[in-house]
């Protein structure tokens, strides 16, 4: 793996975790 493949995973996972507090701040 590649310091690039890293770091996209890393941003993919923070802007999943923020799409989820997203919709259960909006759901709730």
């Amino acid at each position: 793996m590649t310091t690039a493949d890293t770091s996209l995973l890393a941003a993919a996972f923070v802007l999943g975790l923020g799409a989820a507090v997203l919709l259960n701040a909006l759901l709730t």
